[in-house]
């Protein structure tokens, strides 16, 4: 991971995750400025993954905008994952223990917002309804310490399956 990203993680309390993944946001500014305002709002750091988005520079000493990093590696030292809900974003945010709020706008993003919400590992906005009193809400009850305890318990339960590097390498083995 970047050294810069490191730093940044490393200057206090853990920062959420904030990213659309490779959709694209018209409103870039706009959106740097509201996740800010949540940030801001719930007393915490954020990392902003740029993805196809047309973000702008860092807003602030608190925000860092990035152009991309390892989830399975970023993930775990995060607050809490605002995502758009693609399977691997979400299945890496609960193997790392951490609550997410997923940003459904099509496909298969709308079963994995409600996966989140049904294990009580998250909620979801959808990206039509994203707004600041939405997502600062969302986000407040993510980091609520019952959506923080049944994330780990999830992590701990997938945790306990087979890794599943092993079961790629054992099916190429036979193969």
């Amino acid at each position: 991971m970047d050294q810069a990203i490191l730093d940044f993680i490393n200057a206090g309390e853990k920062p959420f995750f904030f990213s659309f993944g490779s959709r694209y946001d018209s409103s870039g500014d706009a959106t740097v400025a509201m996740v800010e305002e949540v940030a801001r709002s719930q007393g915490v750091r954020a990392i902003i993954q740029k993805g196809w988005g047309a973000l702008g520079k860092e807003p602030s000493r608190d925000i860092l905008i990035i152009d991309s990093a390892p989830h399975h590696q970023l993930f775990p030292h995060m607050a809490a994952a605002i995502h758009h809900g693609g399977a691997g974003t979400t299945h890496t945010a609960a193997l790392s223990g951490i609550p997410q709020v997923v940003v459904p706008e099509n496909g298969d993003q709308f079963y994995w917002g409600h996966r989140a919400k049904t294990q009580g590992i998250g909620t979801q906005v959808p990206k039509a309804k994203l707004n600041f009193s939405n997502l600062n809400g969302a986000v407040c009850y993510a980091l609520s310490s019952a959506v923080q305890k049944e994330a780990k318990n999830v992590a701990a339960a997938l945790g306990q399956r087979e890794d599943m590097d092993a079961i790629a390498a054992r099916l190429m083995a036979q193969f």
